[in-house]
């Protein structure tokens, strides 16, 4: 499939708004926009399903070949980056951690190696639901039809949860269910449905003029901020926007925010994602020379350096490769077995 520049602009603003965020939480800055920044990941949920739904249509090989494709995309820099933050004895948490399973108790969501490896777990839960979705969810009715069922599966989640986890995790404080009820895949589930319907929007927005895209554009944008401050937790109304963006991108709308710095980030922002608090550990004793929102600006600006050139090396000497290696093998297996002489003629 060919590389769409729209698709890595926004994983590139995703990870950014991610480290924004984190980089507001060390510098003492956690105010409402900053703190905005914690979306990005349900703008990553969007993007990962619409790239999903162009890849497995554009190849349309089966559940099979599709789970070793994201297995070779994510595990390989995963696994090889848990020595980076392993500090103490492994225990079973970090086991659960490392098996992409730590959603399975509360006490184990924010595990302390590769942290932020909640969402990690929320895109594998994804993946392996996918192949289903994706042959069965084939129109926009059906995307919708989707969405309204994964919106459904939140709001039961949500109050059904909050009200029988107590008996199933009988330690956990109300505060550790309510995060846990938040941040696990039930909740997450209807961003990446909106990402699905994404898919389908795209082909009835190309029937817009060039004038009707910017403004929906730039109003799915206004949205979204206008959400971040005053619904911050309401993750299908950012989902919403984010689906509305990306249809219009992918239709020539905002491509005063694509450019090769951007994008660049974008194809390493898995990395970035993964290494984005060694850079913040490297860059915190300069920006502590500061104060407010200086401090922000350094810790933000050496963080994003920092990220960006670790994650550029990683991804060209262990993503990439391992993504070719993942591919390479499909390809082998699917060559057609040599058949003997006397093999009767089909």
């Amino acid at each position: 499939m060919k590389k769409l520049a729209f698709i890595d602009a926004l994983r590139g603003y995703a990870v950014l708004g991610v480290l924004l965020v984190h980089t507001g939480q060390v510098s003492g800055f956690p105010d409402a926009p900053v703190a905005a920044g914690a979306r990005g990941v349900q703008l990553f949920f969007v993007v990962s399903a619409l790239t999903l739904m162009l890849s497995w249509h554009h190849r349309n090989d089966g559940a099979g070949p599709f789970l070793i494709r994201r297995a070779f995309r994510i595990l390989p820099m995963f696994w090889l980056s848990i020595p980076l933050y392993l500090s103490g004895p492994v225990d079973w948490q970090i086991v659960a951690a490392a098996l992409l399973l730590q959603a399975s108790r509360p006490d184990w969501l924010f595990a302390p190696i590769v942290p932020g490896g909640w969402s990690i777990c929320a895109e594998a839960a994804f993946y392996l639901v996918f192949p289903v979705l994706a042959a069965t969810v084939t129109s926009a009715k059906r995307a919708t039809m989707l969405l309204v069922a994964a919106a459904l599966v939140a709001v039961l989640w949500r109050y059904a949860g909050m009200k029988y986890l107590p008996l199933v995790y009988p330690d956990a404080s109300r505060d550790e269910l309510w995060v846990f009820n938040q941040f696990t895949f039930p909740s997450q589930f209807v961003v990446f449905a909106e990402g699905v319907l994404c898919f389908f929007l795209i082909p009835g927005f190309a029937k817009l003029r060039r004038v009707q895209l910017e403004i929906i554009f730039w109003s799915a944008l206004c949205g979204a901020a206008f959400s971040s401050v005053y619904k911050p937790h309401l993750f299908p109304a950012f989902g919403g926007f984010f689906a509305i963006v990306a249809a219009c991108m992918a239709n020539g709308a905002g491509r005063i925010l694509i450019n090769p710095a951007i994008s660049w980030i974008g194809r390493c922002s898995f990395s970035i994602y993964i290494l984005q608090w060694l850079a913040i550990g490297h860059a915190q004793p300069i920006a502590d020379h500061f104060e407010g929102a200086a401090k922000l600006i350094v810790l933000l600006t050496g963080t994003v350096i920092l990220a960006t050139a670790m994650s550029s090396v990683t991804f060209l000497l262990i993503e990439r490769p391992m993504i070719r290696l993942g591919n390479l093998l499909l390809a082998r297996t699917a060559e057609p077995k040599m058949l003997p002489s006397n093999a009767p003629s089909v």
